[in-house]
């Protein structure tokens, strides 16, 4: 497994100096959007399966996702999961 870039940034607002970390997200916004395809759905319509608001799901394919969604659309596309074993667990 290849290991994520990360970067420090910095900027300094009112004399203040603010750090941040960038990670690469888990699963990017091309990652997500093909899977999107391939899975058939919209972009509201998986962001309303997995319980997140559709401003999230538009976030997530434009920038990608990282964390326990990235984790769960992972399992989807690598076919370890289906749509329908999610609905199953919302319910």
């Amino acid at each position: 497994m290849r290991r994520p870039r990360v970067a420090i940034t910095s900027r300094r607002v009112d004399g203040v100096e603010h750090l941040a970390l960038l990670c690469e997200p888990m699963m990017t916004s091309n990652q997500l959007r093909g899977l999107i395809d391939r899975l058939g759905q919209t972009q509201i319509g998986l962001a309303a399966l997995l319980g997140v608001h559709d401003v999230t799901m538009r976030r997530w394919c434009r920038y990608g996702v990282d964390g326990l969604p990235a984790i769960v659309l992972k399992l989807l596309a690598n076919g370890k999961i289906k749509l329908r074993d999610i609905e199953v667990c919302r319910d």
